[in-house]
């Protein structure tokens, strides 16, 4: 059997939930790598006890995968060690967490958008939610925001809101006085209100918050109401 258009996404499921069961074992991407090495014992092995013997070119999809695991974990490692090396204050400033685990119907919702295969699609990290779409043309990145985190991250735009607020103090323009504003506000309602404000510019706030914890520019490329999708895409 060939590899094709047709057959393509089913075979990279197929592979992808085969690979998943090493790490039940607790098997890390880096001894994947070595033992399903190309040519190798372990992926000869790997395919006639997963019966894909017939299946031409069946070696290069696997190797596929299995470097697409290794890059996500190598990231994972880098972004651990930034971590460990930033300050606190530094930290607390990244408070607004655009990334989630996106779902196999996302992916192919976006495939289906740009007209590639599944497999042409694939993630920055493990599953997350930037993704990597090869077109003829070029290497697009696109960023899809699901109904869920948009409400998520505009709450965190509130709640940030808040702390500003709440840790100043402010003056009359008419008298020498000062105001201390912490516990002033009413923590519930501002939240509330704020969130209700800000619900209809969403896709802004969302561009501004890429650009600023990626350093590039996205644009809104639209949006699939019927799996409540917002799409993103890098200029």
């Amino acid at each position: 059997m060939k590899i094709n258009r047709d057959n393509i996404d089913e075979l990279y499921e197929r592979v992808n939930k085969l690979i998943d069961k090493y790490f039940e074992h607790d098997i890390n991407p880096q001894s994947l790598d070595r033992y399903l090495k190309l040519g190798g014992y372990g992926i000869n092995k790997f395919i006639h006890r997963n019966e894909l013997d017939d299946i031409d070119s069946i070696e290069k999809l696997i190797r596929d995968v299995v470097e697409d695991r290794l890059a996500s974990s190598e990231k994972k490692i880098k972004k651990f060690e930034s971590f460990i090396n930033e300050s606190y204050v530094e930290y607390t400033d990244n408070q607004f967490n655009f990334e989630y685990e996106i779902s196999v119907e996302e992916r192919k919702i976006v495939a289906d958008k740009y007209r590639v295969s599944f497999g042409l699609v694939q993630s920055e990290n493990y599953n997350s939610n930037i993704l990597n779409v090869r077109t003829i043309a070029k290497d697009i990145t696109v960023v899809i925001i699901n109904t869920k985190k948009a409400k998520s991250i505009i709450k965190e735009v509130a709640e940030s809101l808040f702390r500003e607020i709440s840790t100043t103090t402010h003056s009359s323009r008419f008298i020498d006085i000062e105001v201390d504003m912490h516990h002033k506000v009413h923590k519930g309602n501002f939240i509330n209100k704020t969130v209700m404000d800000l619900s209809n510019r969403v896709i802004d706030i969302i561009i501004s918050i890429l650009t600023l914890y990626t350093s590039d520019n996205y644009k809104f490329v639209g949006d699939n109401k019927s799996d409540k999708l917002l799409l993103f895409e890098k200029i």
